[in-house]
């Protein structure tokens, strides 16, 4: 007799799925896409760690955006996703998508 569930199924599902977009991600730029810094210095000569976008790779640090070190943790727990990628909440695309944006 199977014992297979929808349930069980689903996150099988899942799993497989997260491995498969893990295996794809990009590595993450060695350099910071505001200053073209690294890890090593920032733009005040700090080092810095980067944070870097899942979807693309692009990284970059956390003091070059003025982010709050609540908001770099959350970064950290859930991900940050760079300006290219992030998805319009009106239309549903990305600026690669999209085209360049035109600065009026």
């Amino acid at each position: 007799m199977c014992d297979l569930s929808i349930q069980s199924i689903q996150s099988e599902k899942n799993a497989v799925t997260t491995f498969f977009f893990l295996l794809q991600r990009p590595t993450p730029a060695p350099i910071c896409c505001e200053c073209l810094g690294t890890e090593r210095a920032n733009q005040q000569g700090e080092p810095e760690e980067l944070i870097s976008d899942p979807s693309c790779g692009t990284s970059v640090h956390p003091k070059c955006r003025v982010y709050s070190a609540e908001l770099v943790a959350h970064f950290k727990s859930v991900g940050w996703t760079c300006d290219d990628c992030k998805v319009c909440l009106v239309c549903a695309k990305t600026q690669t998508k999209v085209g360049p944006s035109l600065n009026l």
